[in-house]
């Protein structure tokens, strides 16, 4: 074993990547976005631009908050089990996890012993089963593979199964990037802080 690999297995807490991020569909409808923006009923010119918005706060929740708007199938890499080993992504169907890993000799193998358990408000931790431990996995970036399905909204044309703090986080993000759409720095990249607060018990807690 390599010192690099030492130095990883005897982290306590394991970090995890998705390995890619599919189109993102959206936490609000249009017509919700509409209403925030105190539009008339009926189209509007900007609604091309409003409809890019409601993707960009989608993926921008997704991509700094880890709260997946439409339920999909997602792959997340580990580079090692350890004692804290958490999905990112919220929310997570608990039945739907499992996990691969490459061994020594870069053979996939698929590891079933294991459990899923809250982690906060709306993780989940994983742990080896009861009796079980991890196995030891080659040593290299992403050799082990956790695949679940994750996501609130079960219609992709609506926002329907969208908790009602993450659909008013969302719809103030949007008009806060509306309102703000010709600045530059700063006051666009901020996030206001009542957006913030909502999405507080949504946040990877750090241990």
């Amino acid at each position: 074993m390599t010192p690099s690999c030492s130095r990883l297995r005897n982290q306590g807490r394991a970090s995890a990547r998705p390995f890619f991020f599919p189109e993102t569909t959206m936490l609000i409808t249009l017509d919700e976005a509409r209403q925030q923006l105190g539009f008339e009923d009926g189209e509007n010119e900007d609604d091309d631009f409003v409809g890019a918005l409601i993707e960009a706060v989608a993926q921008h929740f997704e991509g700094f908050y880890g709260i997946v708007a439409d339920r999909r199938a997602r792959e997340f890499g580990f580079d090692q089990f350890a004692r804290l080993m958490v999905i990112p992504s919220t929310p997570v169907d608990r039945e739907t996890v499992a996990i691969t890993y490459l061994d020594g000799a870069g053979a996939e193998q698929a590891f079933a012993d294991f459990r899923t358990a809250p982690f906060g408000r709306y993780h989940v931790r994983l742990l080896p089963a009861i009796g079980k431990a991890w196995p030891t996995p080659g040593c290299g970036d992403g050799v082990i593979t956790v695949a679940a399905t994750v996501g609130w909204a079960t219609d992709e044309d609506s926002s329907e199964g969208v908790p009602a703090d993450l659909k008013v986080a969302a719809r103030m993000m949007l008009a806060h990037w509306y309102n703000n759409r010709e600045a530059f720095g700063a006051s666009l990249q901020e996030t206001p802080a009542g957006v913030d607060a909502l999405l507080a018990p949504y946040k990877l807690a750090r241990v």
